[in-house]
């Protein structure tokens, strides 16, 4: 079995991390946080998140976090620990909004914050590890 990944498979492009970021676009511009509806919101988000990554056709499993907050000016501290095979094994944080200075155009900001983390684990590695 061949365990090497081809160059162009190994983790996301620009151009999938911008498409991971425009589902976030789609799903919160415009958008108030509501604890009510923040779960179903997130779901969301994450299904069609890991559908576009599965058609990807890449070799890896992935693993997706997405935090919501409500915009109100406060802090968020986020660390991400793993032990991971450097040469095969990704991790992605895509914020929302892209740009911290967000506005639709006057003074409006956008009303939620989130961080999106994406880990891609490689099937390679994990077939390495088990030889």
């Amino acid at each position: 079995m061949n365990n090497e990944i081809e160059e162009d498979e190994k983790g996301l492009s620009s151009e999938e991390t911008e498409k991971i970021q425009q589902i976030l676009d789609n799903h919160l511009k415009n958008q108030f946080y509501d604890d009510h509806t923040s779960t179903q919101m997130i779901n969301d988000i994450l299904e069609e998140v890991i559908s576009t990554l599965h058609s990807y056709n890449k070799p890896y499993k992935y693993i997706t976090n997405l935090m919501l907050s409500q915009r109100i000016g406060t802090g968020l501290t986020n660390f991400t620990s793993a032990f991971y095979d450097k040469q095969y094994d990704f991790v992605y944080h895509i914020f929302y909004p892209k740009d911290k200075n967000f506005t639709t155009g006057g003074k409006e900001r956008a009303h939620i914050f989130g961080l999106f983390t994406i880990s891609c684990i490689s099937y390679s590695s994990i077939e390495n590890k088990l030889i």
